[in-house]
């Protein structure tokens, strides 16, 4: 069993447990692909691990995205593209967080829409044997509020949250022991294609993952021409872990 081709993914390597070895494999997770039913523009949540050699689909769903519109699973990110992530390569505890994306709404007026969950998939206790084909799964953790699935979600602000998109660039940084994830720029799709744009952001956020906050760093001001300008898909490199604002 092979994976068809995907776009707008993601790909790392992390440790699991394979035949009673540990050893680094390749882990692909979601993105816009084909289906096994042959429909192009498949959004797909599956989870495939390349170990020695071998290819394995450890879970999700490899559907069309007309198959898309079903309640989210409550274990698992529902299908989706174009999503930001950031992984963590500590051998004793990896994993990956993913946030928002495009995903099908399943409503008529709005095909298209942006998500803002942030999920966490543990990958620490993976394991697989070949011989009888058994394992033990990742699991993963939705750590966003529900409200944050709905539809092109606009933020809050009683609690700091960002808006929906997708195509935002991000890195992380530790200072002082704290994991912090950041995120700029992005999009939002629609309204009638993913590839269109409806609203795009110049934006700056970052997450805590001590304290669970979101901390909005710069404000959304496409106005401002001291600034880059709004964008998506941008490259970005961190210069100064120590001070990654720059101020």
């Amino acid at each position: 069993m092979y994976p068809g081709g995907v776009a707008h993914g993601a790909g790392w390597l992390a440790p699991m447990e394979y035949d009673g070895q540990q050893m680094f494999a390749f882990m692909t997770f979601g993105g816009e692909g084909v289906a096994t039913d042959g429909s192009v523009g498949a959004l797909l949540n599956t989870l495939w691990i390349m170990v020695d050699g071998d290819w394995i689909l450890f879970w999700g769903d490899w559907t069309s995205s007309s198959d898309s519109n079903d309640a989210v699973d409550a274990a698992w990110p529902q299908e989706r593209a174009g999503f930001m992530t950031w992984f963590e390569d500590d051998f004793e505890n990896p994993g990956v967080y993913v946030f928002g994306g495009w995903a099908v709404s399943g409503i008529p007026a709005t095909p298209q829409c942006a998500l803002a969950d942030l999920w966490r998939i543990d990958l620490s206790n993976m394991s697989f044997h070949s011989a009888n084909n058994t394992g033990t799964l990742p699991t993963a953790t939705r750590i966003s509020p529900q409200t944050s699935s709905e539809c092109n979600y606009a933020g809050a602000t009683d609690q700091p949250w960002p808006s929906a998109r997708s195509g935002a660039s991000t890195w992380k940084t530790n200072i002082d022991g704290h994991l912090l994830l950041w995120m700029a720029f992005g999009r939002t799709p629609g309204p009638n294609s993913f590839v269109q744009t409806k609203g795009a952001y110049n934006d700056v956020w970052m997450y805590n993952v001590s304290s669970g906050t979101w901390t909005e760093v710069q404000t959304n001001n496409p106005k401002d021409l001291t600034r880059p300008p709004i964008r998506s898909s941008a490259s970005l490199w961190a210069i100064n872990h120590n001070n990654p604002t720059g101020k």
